[in-house]
């Protein structure tokens, strides 16, 4: 409140040496009207940093009056929004730089040696208060994390590794100053967040946990579990009490279970074989609801990859649900009465209806070479029997190779060479062309420059079809969408990072009967009988289910249990480090 007090004192000091009659008030008031008028419609220059253009608003809207102070009053809501800013939980980190606190403590602490406070002084004072407002309401709204440096950084990705990385993040559009108008009038600082605040599902649920995260960083932080040996149940190991008190910490292991083992034996005559280090069904547990809660193999075996996820500091985790919180602020505020959500890093596709959990199928998501785009659209139809009309760069890349090598290929895969994407458009014999034509050179291949190729390569629908039997299609720049696929076995895999950039759904039927459950255009049965077929059937939706692609690394799921995924993609490590 260091800030705050600042302000206060100031003020008490200026008033307690002029003492203003009410004609004074008044005279005083007209050359704050006067001089404020004046910087913003002509070219009066008050010496500080902010944007006049973007403050004009606000100043307009107060008919050039202060903001902030009324006469010898500082406006109640203004110590609310301070306090606020300061104690915020995912800005405060940043806050000092963030909102320009530096700038304004300095210019009180300048004027704290004199007797007397200029009129220009304290209208320069107010507007550094109102840029403070606007930066803070701005961070709530849109996030603090720099957008144009994270898209440079996307660019480097792409021009160091030629990877195409897109993110397309929704703004939240409100008005300023009718927000500045509600909070001096209702004087309620909650109000910023009923306007923009996070409003994805349990987002208040996992600002929390950073408060929880803070008293285990304060007691010393989570106890580091040394690595050994992968350990299995019914063993005994050393490390099997550390890992007790390490599981306690994040609440996987009951302090009743912890108390009954670390109490009850006499340490000093413990042996190697004795129940203190015996990995026990208790603990196995333990590790299975922690391996759940990460994303990992639920196996209860602690290998390296268990315990590199039990080392991840505390004080790291806070972090990483910071830079989640701080993208759920780029996502839409109004999801959809219902929704379907996909996870890239959870791997996940959740079907929501009326705040509900309805379904919830695993996905695979894009390589890290090709990772999947993150946006929000509408479903827009579903295609049965789908052709697969495959992309330049995977003919280039693949299947061009490929043909050369086994000339029966094409055949193999039921892939046909067309003239254009229509497939029922003129096809060509692979055999008449000279396809080392289009191998590039090494040096193009070097610099990933590969002949243009002026075939529409298109595979019919069949069991091979990458596409599998159906697509959901929704409109989008990315030219994405979910699939199923002939290669089913993936998804017995805990991590499934393999497409180039679609996104594929296992048990899709399950899908398709949820979405006929809520439109009236598709019909399952009918959708069930066409799927027995082999002919290509389009069936436009209604348009009305919103579909959101996102990347959270950190959530709180539908039981109230916090999660953590990889960052499979890299951008936890990019945005944190432009936040700090």
């Amino acid at each position: 409140m260091r800030f705050f007090l600042l302000v206060t004192i100031l003020f008490v000091q200026l008033y307690s040496n002029t003492q203003l009659n009410t004609q004074d008030n008044i005279d005083q008031n007209t050359q704050y009207q006067t001089l404020l008028k004046k910087y913003f419609t002509s070219n009066l220059a008050l010496q500080i940093n902010v944007h006049k253009n973007i403050l004009r608003p606000y100043y307009k809207y107060t008919k050039y009056n202060l903001i902030w102070f009324d006469n010898d009053t500082i406006h109640p809501i203004l110590v609310q929004i301070i306090d606020t800013i300061q104690n915020d939980k995912i800005l405060s980190p940043v806050a000092k730089n963030e909102f320009n606190f530096e700038q304004i403590e300095t210019f009180l602490e300048n004027k704290l040696h004199n007797t007397t406070l200029s009129v220009e002084d304290t209208i320069r004072l107010d507007l550094l208060l109102t840029n403070l407002f606007d930066r803070y309401v701005n961070a709530v709204a849109r996030g603090s994390i720099d957008w144009k440096l994270f898209e440079e950084k996307l660019e480097i990705l792409f021009e160091e590794k030629e990877i195409t990385a897109n993110w397309a993040r929704n703004r939240a559009y409100f008005n300023k100053v009718e927000l500045l108008e509600q909070l001096l009038l209702h004087k309620d600082i909650s109000l910023i967040d009923k306007y923009v605040g996070i409003t994805f599902p349990h987002g208040q649920k996992l600002l929390e946990a950073i408060d929880e995260l803070q008293l285990i960083v304060n007691d010393g932080d989570y106890i580091e579990v040394p690595l050994s040996k992968t350990l299995r149940p019914q063993q005994y190991n050393p490390i099997v009490p550390i890992l007790r008190k390490r599981l306690l910490q994040s609440k996987d292991y009951s302090i009743s279970l912890y108390d009954q083992i670390m109490t009850n034996f006499d340490f000093q005559t413990l042996q190697d074989h004795s129940q203190p280090f015996l990995y026990d069904e208790d603990l196995v547990n333990a590790v299975k609801s922690f391996q759940k809660n990460h994303g990992l193999e639920v196996d209860g075996i602690v290998g390296k990859e268990t315990i590199k996820y039990l080392n991840i500091k505390a004080k790291e985790k806070i972090n990483i649900i910071r830079v989640n919180l701080e993208r759920m602020r780029w996502l839409k505020r109004n999801l959809g009465e219902k929704y379907l959500l996909v996870n890239i890093p959870d791997y996940s596709l959740k079907y929501i209806n009326d705040n509900e959990l309805k379904l919830q199928l695993p996905v695979i998501v894009g390589t890290i070479e090709n990772p999947t785009p993150i946006f929000s659209h509408n479903l827009s139809s579903v295609v049965l029997n789908p052709y697969w009309r495959v992309p330049e760069s995977i003919v280039q890349k693949e299947i061009i190779p490929k043909m050369i090598e086994d000339p029966q290929y094409l055949a193999q895969n039921n892939i046909n060479i067309h003239e254009n994407w229509d497939h029922e458009s003129q096809t060509f014999d692979p055999a008449l062309v000279d396809w080392s034509y289009y191998l590039p050179t090494p040096e193009q291949k070097e610099n990933n420059q590969y002949p243009e190729v002026p075939f529409k390569f298109i595979q019919v629908p069949g069991d091979n079809n990458p596409l599998g039997k159906m697509k959901f299609m929704f409109r989008n720049q990315f030219s994405v969408y979910l699939h199923d696929t002939s290669t089913k076995n993936l998804f017995s895999k805990t991590k499934r990072a393999f497409s180039h950039g679609c996104i594929r759904v296992d048990k899709p039927q399950q899908l398709l009967k949820t979405i006929a459950e809520v439109d009236k255009r598709l019909h399952y049965d009918e959708a069930i009988d066409i799927l027995k077929q082999i002919e290509q059937k389009e069936i436009d939706l209604n348009d009305s289910i919103p579909i959101h692609i996102v990347y959270l690394t950190s959530w709180v799921d539908e039981d109230g249990t916090l999660q953590f995924r990889e960052d499979i993609y890299n951008y936890d490590s990019m945005q944190i480090e432009i936040m700090y």
